[in-house]
């Protein structure tokens, strides 16, 4: 470590928390309460890099250590996380943050270092994985957002609209069992297991509950059939999570609902709305979220392997496998099981 880093704990350090609010490249996922949600739903430990001078804190490198089934640990920037990019002001101070997070792995033994972020440091770097992200500027009128979006896409409102759709904006645990049961069905759909009801339970406690965020629902004949979760910080929305039951998709209440929850979250006071990250071969969702006028742009992973010292290159994306199809035909209560038990490891 260097003589003029340290790690704090950002679950308890107003210090940590003003410096992000504070920093031009701060977001929720770089905040505190984000840091308790993941550690006391999956039992992870934070190590968060800080860089000092005159005593305050002038850099910072997040770090979450995840344990591994079989084998050593790793640290991630962050886990669970679409983005986390150091904060930092210049190379050099991303650099001693980067030296102290190698000397960190040697000492908790940890075999790689993941990064979320970073690609204005790292530019002759491989990377491991890329994304893309999307950000909605909220600071036009109303008007103005309708106009930019895709044609398709507001047709899709005008067509949800004549459904006589009900959307609603909540902050209550009832909303968040509505919307964890839409989840479900979501990732049954896309051949993954759900996240478990105990992560969406601290979630609420620790942030929705608090007015941090809400539940955009959408109601057909008072069953909800989409909904979106986003996240507020300051002046910045994200779109955290996303999810539908495909039975009524005809009614196009993904698209009603993702505008009615974007006229919130301006409602709110956010001057910006990031749409969190896309996979490349995740074609459908690219071609939702560019419906809604929005800007794009790369984010690169890397991974840091511990033991050779060097970063790794881009790993295989095939987007599809068998334990997905094997997963899409699985009973709900089983895939509610293995989300449990697997996703404090993989992370």
């Amino acid at each position: 470590m260097g003589k003029d880093c340290e790690i704090i704990d950002p679950r308890s350090s107003i210090e940590w928390d003003g410096f992000v609010k504070n920093h031009p490249q701060g977001t929720f996922f770089h905040s505190g309460v984000w840091a308790s949600v993941l550690c006391e739903s999956y039992g992870f430990t934070p190590y968060y890099i800080v860089l000092r001078k005159d005593k305050l804190i002038v850099a910072g490198l997040p770090l979450i250590a995840v344990r591994s089934i079989f084998g050593p640990a790793r640290a991630v920037s962050l886990p669970f996380t679409d983005f986390c990019g150091p904060l930092c002001d210049s190379a050099s101070q991303f650099e001693v943050l980067l030296k102290s997070s190698m000397d960190l792995s040697k000492t908790k033994h940890w075999a790689f270092l993941e990064f979320r972020g970073g690609q204005e440091f790292l530019k002759n770097t491989p990377s491991w994985s890329c994304c893309f992200m999307h950000e909605i500027d909220l600071t036009g009128s109303d008007t103005e957002l309708l106009a930019a979006c895709r044609d398709s896409t507001q047709r899709n409102i005008k067509k949800a609209k004549k459904h006589s759709l009900e959307i609603t904006h909540e902050t209550t645990l009832l909303a968040m069992w509505k919307f964890y049961k839409l989840n479900m069905l979501t990732r049954r759909d896309h051949g993954l297991p759900p996240q478990p009801w105990s992560f969406f339970k601290i979630l609420f406690d620790l942030v929705i509950a608090k007015k941090q965020g809400f539940i955009s629902l959408s109601y057909y004949k008072n069953a909800a059939v989409a909904a979106d979760l986003f996240l507020i910080y300051g002046d910045k929305a994200i779109y955290k999570f996303g999810a539908s039951n495909k039975k009524f998709q005809r009614l196009r209440a993904s698209n009603l609902v993702m505008w009615e929850g974007m006229l919130h979250c301006k409602a709110l006071g956010a001057k910006s709305l990031n749409l969190g990250r896309t996979e490349p071969h995740h074609e459908g969702l690219l071609q939702f979220k560019r419906g809604f006028g929005c800007y794009e742009e790369t984010v690169n992973y890397y991974c840091f392997d511990c033991k050779s010292g060097i970063f790794q290159s881009e790993k295989e994306t095939s987007g599809e496998g068998l334990s997905n199809k094997i997963m899409r035909r699985a009973p709900l209560f089983l895939l509610r099981a293995l989300g449990k038990i697997a996703y404090k490891y993989v992370a």
